[in-house]
Protein backbone atom coordinates (compact mmCIF):
# COMPACT_ATOMS: atom_id res chain seq x y z
CA UNK A 1 0.00 0.00 0.00
CA UNK A 2 1.04 3.62 -0.36
CA UNK A 3 1.39 6.35 -2.93
CA UNK A 4 2.66 5.87 -6.45
CA UNK A 5 5.78 7.90 -7.32
CA UNK A 6 4.88 11.52 -7.95
CA UNK A 7 1.35 11.23 -6.59
CA UNK A 8 1.91 11.91 -2.89
CA UNK A 9 1.36 15.66 -3.07
CA UNK A 10 -1.35 17.13 -0.82
CA UNK A 11 -4.73 17.04 -2.52
CA UNK A 12 -4.10 13.74 -4.28
CA UNK A 13 -3.46 10.32 -2.88
CA UNK A 14 -3.45 6.88 -4.37
CA UNK A 15 -3.94 3.86 -2.17
CA UNK A 16 -3.68 0.31 -3.44
CA UNK A 17 -4.70 -2.97 -1.86
CA UNK A 18 -7.06 -5.89 -2.12
CA UNK A 19 -7.15 -5.62 -5.90
CA UNK A 20 -8.44 -2.03 -5.77
CA UNK A 21 -6.74 1.26 -6.58
CA UNK A 22 -8.26 4.31 -4.88
CA UNK A 23 -7.28 7.66 -6.39
CA UNK A 24 -8.56 10.79 -4.66
CA UNK A 25 -8.04 14.23 -6.17
CA UNK A 26 -10.25 16.61 -4.25
CA UNK A 27 -13.19 16.38 -4.78
CA UNK A 28 -13.10 13.40 -7.20
CA UNK A 29 -12.83 9.80 -6.06
CA UNK A 30 -11.87 7.13 -8.62
CA UNK A 31 -11.74 3.42 -7.76
CA UNK A 32 -10.35 0.87 -10.24
CA UNK A 33 -10.01 -2.88 -10.14
CA UNK A 34 -6.80 -4.83 -10.79
CA UNK A 35 -7.36 -4.63 -14.58
CA UNK A 36 -7.72 -0.83 -14.47
CA UNK A 37 -11.48 -0.87 -15.01
CA UNK A 38 -13.23 2.02 -13.24
CA UNK A 39 -15.67 0.84 -10.60
CA UNK A 40 -16.45 4.34 -9.34
CA UNK A 41 -15.82 7.88 -10.61
CA UNK A 42 -17.68 10.41 -8.51
CA UNK A 43 -17.33 13.89 -7.05
CA UNK A 44 -17.31 13.65 -3.26
CA UNK A 45 -17.62 17.28 -2.09
CA UNK A 46 -18.78 16.13 1.35
CA UNK A 47 -15.17 15.11 2.10
CA UNK A 48 -13.98 18.74 1.86
CA UNK A 49 -14.02 21.32 4.66
CA UNK A 50 -14.64 25.06 4.15
CA UNK A 51 -12.13 27.79 4.86
CA UNK A 52 -12.79 30.95 6.82
CA UNK A 53 -12.01 32.48 10.19
CA UNK A 54 -11.27 29.93 12.91
CA UNK A 55 -11.00 32.27 15.89
CA UNK A 56 -12.05 35.81 16.85
CA UNK A 57 -9.62 38.32 15.39
CA UNK A 58 -7.84 35.75 13.19
CA UNK A 59 -7.50 36.12 9.45
CA UNK A 60 -9.38 33.78 7.11
CA UNK A 61 -7.79 30.39 6.58
CA UNK A 62 -7.86 28.68 3.20
CA UNK A 63 -9.88 25.46 2.96
CA UNK A 64 -7.65 22.61 4.14
CA UNK A 65 -6.56 20.10 1.51
CA UNK A 66 -8.22 16.71 1.83
CA UNK A 67 -6.29 13.46 1.41
CA UNK A 68 -7.31 9.82 1.60
CA UNK A 69 -5.06 8.91 4.51
CA UNK A 70 -6.08 5.24 4.66
CA UNK A 71 -8.53 3.02 2.78
CA UNK A 72 -10.00 -0.21 4.10
CA UNK A 73 -12.19 -2.50 2.04
CA UNK A 74 -14.42 -5.53 2.07
CA UNK A 75 -14.21 -6.80 -1.49
CA UNK A 76 -16.99 -9.44 -1.34
CA UNK A 77 -19.41 -6.76 -0.09
CA UNK A 78 -18.09 -4.04 -2.41
CA UNK A 79 -17.55 -1.56 0.42
CA UNK A 80 -14.68 0.84 1.13
CA UNK A 81 -14.00 2.84 4.29
CA UNK A 82 -11.97 5.95 3.48
CA UNK A 83 -10.21 7.85 6.25
CA UNK A 84 -9.83 11.46 5.09
CA UNK A 85 -7.23 13.74 6.65
CA UNK A 86 -6.87 17.50 6.31
CA UNK A 87 -3.80 19.73 5.92
CA UNK A 88 -3.87 23.52 6.09
CA UNK A 89 -1.46 25.80 4.29
CA UNK A 90 0.24 27.11 7.44
CA UNK A 91 0.72 26.14 11.07
CA UNK A 92 -1.42 29.14 12.05
CA UNK A 93 -4.61 27.72 10.53
CA UNK A 94 -6.81 25.11 12.10
CA UNK A 95 -6.93 21.60 10.65
CA UNK A 96 -10.04 19.49 11.16
CA UNK A 97 -9.86 16.03 12.69
CA UNK A 98 -9.92 13.10 10.28
CA UNK A 99 -13.29 11.95 8.99
CA UNK A 100 -14.58 8.55 7.93
CA UNK A 101 -16.57 7.83 4.77
CA UNK A 102 -18.16 4.58 3.60
CA UNK A 103 -18.45 4.01 -0.15
CA UNK A 104 -20.50 1.26 -1.83
CA UNK A 105 -18.95 0.06 -5.10
CA UNK A 106 -21.57 -2.41 -6.21
CA UNK A 107 -21.15 -6.06 -7.11
CA UNK A 108 -18.32 -5.81 -9.68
Amino acid sequence: MGCWPGLCAPGRTVREGGGRVVDYREPTLVVKDERGVELLHRAMPSYSKPGGPRCKGCEDCAPPLTNAQTVYGNRPRGVLLIVAEYHGGTDVCWEPDETFHAVKLGSK
